[in-house]
């Protein structure tokens, strides 16, 4: 996952990573390559970010700075241009057909105090696989679930049977089909492009290759002709296409393979083409399309014995549609319904946080704290 963002499904966290596939690469020493001639030397300013919080260790500021560098981060060009998020669909595939499942999900992205959102569409083609099933759980499958019992269940012939059968029931499932294919589209909207800047910086950054090897793929990446104001495209591995880009304070990362794998460029090239066509907006004129949420601080205890309820509120502007809300108790995330946030068995004092999202991926957060009376 991307850096920084609170997945609206989840419980609020500070930090999250990405989750790309790890590239396989040889790992090669700064003097064997010359790295500092790549780097442009240790007489550089300090690349710092002034507007993505950030708190995950990985993000550590000589790896910012090393693959900054490389790529000529602090010469990125900025602009005063706000956009919205574009409508993302799988028919801006090629061959949208091909999609067999697909997944929309919401996550917060924290720039300063301020939450804004980041939107993940997940699309896949699954066909049937070949193979013969498998009769059985797999020799060590079948160990360490039966590690995972307590003396007493495994040492009952029933239950035991009966607990088999249904893993293997799922495995069984899990094996009828194979992935032929998957796009991933990941889309960010920041407060500014300096903001969304540093957030594909620190995208770019959040993984588990070493620091110079990143620095070197990414400096020898391809930059695509016209295709946002910083872009880059890699090929990770075989069918396989990894574009990220930036546009005014929009950042897009794209990740394409196997049947879709020739759909990654196709594709940026369309979401950018879609934020160029949106009348240009402010910064001021941005933050005014945010929905607006509130929670009471009132404890309704008018529905016993059911939990205890306080109410809450979300509008957007005119024209406007909400996508999504989530609201937590204590950081545990709670199902909402009916402008009502459930507070189950808590007692005392509690925080209540609402998260609302507009279909223009713009998002707003209020935290509420609440005294049940025990």
């Amino acid at each position: 996952m991307y850096p920084n963002r609170v997945p609206i499904s989840f419980a609020r966290r500070k930090v999250s990573r990405v989750l790309h596939s790890f590239i396989g690469f040889v790992a090669l020493t700064a003097g064997a390559v010359g790295l500092p001639s790549v780097f442009g030397g240790e007489n550089r300013p300090p690349i710092r970010f002034h507007s993505l919080t950030v708190a995950d260790p990985i993000l550590d500021q000589k790896r910012v700075g090393t693959v900054g560098q490389a790529v000529g981060f602090q010469g990125w060009p900025k602009t005063a241009i706000a956009r919205v998020a574009p409508r993302i669909d799988k028919k801006l595939l090629s061959n949208p057909k091909l999609v067999t499942q697909e997944n929309t999900s919401y996550e917060i992205v924290e720039f300063g105090d301020d939450a804004w959102c980041a939107g993940r569409w997940s699309w896949c083609c699954l066909v049937k696989n070949s193979q013969p099933l498998p009769a059985e759980l797999p020799a060590k499958r079948k160990e360490r679930l039966l590690a995972k019992l307590s003396p007493e269940k495994r040492n009952d012939p029933r239950f035991v049977e009966k607990y088999l059968k249904g893993k293997l029931d799922r495995y069984i499932e899990s094996k009828r089909y194979r992935v032929n294919g998957e796009v991933d589209v990941r889309l960010c909207v920041a407060p500014n492009s300096g903001a969304a800047q540093e957030y594909l910086l620190a995208v770019m950054t959040t993984n588990t290759m070493p620091t110079e090897a990143l620095a070197l793929t990414y400096a020898a990446a391809e930059r695509p002709y016209e295709l946002g104001d910083t872009s880059f495209l890699k090929q990770s591995r075989k069918n396989d296409t990894r574009i990220k880009f930036v546009r005014d304070n929009i950042c897009v990362a794209i990740r394409a393979n196997g049947c879709f794998a020739n759909e990654a460029l196709p594709l940026a090239r369309k979401i950018d083409a879609m934020l160029i066509a949106q009348a240009a907006l402010t910064c001021q004129e941005l933050s005014a399309r945010k929905p607006e949420v509130c929670i009471t601080s009132h404890v309704d205890h008018s529905l016993a014995p059911h939990p205890k309820t306080v109410s809450y509120g979300v509008s957007a502007p005119s024209s406007r549609d909400i996508a999504c809300v989530r609201a937590y108790v204590d950081g545990a995330a709670v199902k909402v319904k009916d402008g009502k946030i459930p507070l189950a068995k808590k007692k005392g004092r509690v925080t209540i946080r609402l998260v609302a999202v507009t279909s223009e991926l713009l998002a707003n957060s209020v935290e509420q704290e609440v005294v049940i009376d025990e």
